[in-house]
């Protein structure tokens, strides 16, 4: 019995603590689809639009008593970009069709290291030292099916670590919360047919002041040809006390097999 306790708690674990490339665990109350160049809105989602080339890199919105900064970072002062792919090419809303088929992005810059062109978004107006579900959703149609490419989620800035390429096996590799597919097969398509294939969720703990950052970067672990940084759009959620309870009790359980 208590092996099979403990096999839960591992489980609650890993699933809250690692990447969920799956349905957040958790009902949103806030979703906002990215309107790249002027996108079409999924159905029940808020909406943000985005100019094909804007001329600022930061952008501001409210949602109800949310606040969301984005700020595109690129090494050689490019300014972020935004398409609409008129992809996926089938109109179902049941695979996110048109949160999908338009995104804002970062360009990655050809002389710059891991990590220095990337998306910055900044949360506030939230409960103060509490947990989120933050589930974030990249993918760029262009990309179907040939190429494979990947973007990385995290709460540390991946500036800091900006020696990593793959080339040279070298150190420096940002810390991970989520990592994510960005090109392949249509979320519709019979060889996919998940609407969260392209996601990514984990839990982030708010400041005192009610406020999270995260940070999603081109992930050079597998960087083919030109890559960027897209966003489709995010979602939040708020975790049921059970859920924390017992993501604390695992990680007493984890933290007393070190010790012995």
């Amino acid at each position: 019995m208590l092996r099979v306790m403990l096999c839960f708690i591992i489980f609650v674990i890993t699933s809250v603590c690692l990447p969920v490339l799956a349905e957040p665990q958790n009902t949103p109350f806030l979703k906002v689809d990215l309107n790249g160049d002027n996108g079409p809105t999924q159905a029940g989602w808020e909406s943000w639009s985005f100019e094909r080339f804007p001329t600022v890199n930061t952008f501001n919105n409210t949602f109800g008593n949310v606040g969301v900064t984005i700020t595109g970072i690129n090494y050689e002062g490019v300014l972020p970009q935004s398409r609409n792919r008129e992809e996926p090419p089938e109109e179902n809303n049941e695979y996110l069709n048109n949160v999908y088929r338009d995104f804002l992005y970062i360009p990655r810059s050809t002389s710059a290291g891991f990590g220095l062109d990337y998306l910055k978004i900044d949360f506030s107006g939230l409960n103060a030292n509490t947990y989120y579900e933050f589930t974030v959703f990249d993918f760029d149609a262009y990309y179907i099916p040939e190429s494979t490419k990947y973007m990385a989620w995290g709460i540390e800035n991946p500036a800091n670590y900006p020696s990593y390429e793959p080339t040279v096996g070298g150190g420096g590799l940002a810390p991970k919360l989520a990592r994510l597919h960005t090109a392949g097969a249509d979320p519709c398509d019979p060889s996919v047919l998940d609407p969260y294939y392209y996601s990514g969720s984990f839990f982030v703990r708010t400041n005192e002041n009610g406020q999270a950052t995260i940070y999603g970067w081109a992930d050079n672990e597998s960087w083919e040809g030109s890559q960027h940084a897209p966003l489709n759009g995010f979602a939040i959620g708020i975790p049921e006390p059970g859920t924390m309870a017992l993501l604390g009790i695992g990680i007493l359980a984890l933290r007393r097999r070190k010790q012995r």
